[in-house]
């Protein structure tokens, strides 16, 4: 990282970020809320005169309004009182990491914060015995809310710091991964590799996030440099292929999916096939299209007791919130913010940093058709972030 020695201090904030990313309950304490407690103290002793940015103030009251408009209309406060606690807390978040590291390591502490996951989840792995003790330590929430036949399906997926690898895990890895190559020119190439890999474990949702990252990784490079990077990219996945046969058939046959299908003539992916059709759909009535049903939760119990299915995708839950009154302010709020972090960055100077807004952005509104990534921590953290950079780097 340019500009920003290695110090105890910075190391204590990559870990801090990392407990918000992915917070983890430790001795009955939700990470999320020590993040929050840590970030608003020290950035309250970065700048003595709080400031916070008025586009981004704009972006938060009107969430914050339309949510608490839907929580009154159906006098019910939802779990999404949660996702806008940590909304408010990523707000903090950014204008700290911004503020004290120059350029773009802000981003670049966001990608470590990613390696640090990964570093776990291979401990977790190649050392049975690390695992046992961190779940002596960490609450593992994987065995709460997930049924046993999704923890046994991918056993390889019933790692990382929860004790589960979502879809979302793998995305953040691959983009981190994407970060290191767009902002830092040090990185090593193992480092980017490591985050791969991670996300490959994770899911085959990475490759939306992984083929690009070739692509990027290749682009202006020396022709030594890309054929390195492609003999160990080669190596590592046939290693890992051939590791997971062994010891992880299911994983195996479950990864492989696409290509075997594509060889048969058959569809990429026949379990993603069914999710799009099961997940994304409109209600039968215009009311509940319009103002939702009142309900957003990770018990999906509430969701049976008002016969609806509990679809994974982030759009679907805010439909079934607060319906397309929320649904639609949200999108446009996001959108809002989105395209002033364009319109700061589309100058020669900043080349790089519109590109990857606008690569970040259109992976963001493609995968929360089947996940909840679009109010995720790291996304909040990251489009907050960006915007800041943009008038920084825009100036």
């Amino acid at each position: 990282m340019k500009k920003n020695k290695f110090s105890f201090g910075l190391l204590i904030d990559l870990v801090i970020v990392f407990l918000f990313i992915e917070p983890i309950i430790v001795l009955g304490v939700n990470s999320q809320i020590l993040s929050a407690l840590y970030f608003i103290s020290v950035y309250f002793l970065v700048k003595r005169r709080f400031y916070l940015d008025e586009k981004i103030i704009m972006f938060s009251f009107l969430v914050i309004l339309i949510s608490f408009l839907v929580f009154i209309w159906h006098q019910n406060i939802n779990s999404y009182a949660v996702v806008l606690f940590r909304m408010i807390t990523a707000v903090i978040i950014a204008h700290y990491l911004v503020l004290k590291y120059k350029g773009y390591n802000s981003l670049i502490i966001v990608s470590y914060s990613s390696l640090v996951h990964v570093v776990i989840i291979l401990l977790q792995i190649l050392l049975p015995g690390f695992k046992n003790v961190w779940f002596m330590v960490v609450q593992n929430t994987s065995a709460i809310n997930l049924g046993q036949y999704t923890l046994s399906e991918v056993l390889i997926r019933s790692n990382g710091a929860n004790g589960f690898l979502y879809a979302d895990n793998g995305i953040i890895f691959c983009i981190s991964a994407v970060i290191l190559t767009f902002f830092s020119n040090k990185s090593s190439i193992v480092n980017k590799i490591v985050l791969v890999c991670g996300g490959l474990i994770s899911g085959r949702s990475s490759f939306i996030v992984l083929i690009p990252f070739v692509y990027f990784e290749f682009y202006k490079k020396k022709i030594i440099y890309k054929f390195i990077f492609l003999v160990s990219i080669f190596v590592c996945l046939v290693t890992a292929m051939f590791y997971m046969s062994q010891f992880f058939p299911n994983y195996f046959k479950w990864i492989s999916e696409p290509i075997l299908n594509f060889i048969d003539g058959k569809s990429l992916s026949q379990s993603s096939d069914s999710t799009f059709r099961r997940h994304l759909f409109f209600f039968s009535d215009v009311y509940h299209n319009i103002i939702g049903y009142g309900i957003f939760s990770m018990d999906n119990s509430q969701y049976f007791s008002k016969a609806l299915f509990p679809s994974d995708s982030g759009y679907m839950r805010l439909l079934t919130s607060g319906g397309l009154f929320q649904l639609g302010g949200y999108i446009c709020s996001i959108l809002y913010l989105y395209l002033i972090t364009l319109k700061n960055t589309i100058t020669t100077k900043t080349k790089k940093l519109f590109i990857f807004s606008l690569f970040y952005y259109s992976v963001v509104f493609l995968f929360s058709l089947k996940s909840q990534f679009i109010y995720s921590n790291f996304n909040f953290l990251m489009i907050f972030i960006l915007y800041l950079l943009s008038r920084i780097k825009g100036k």
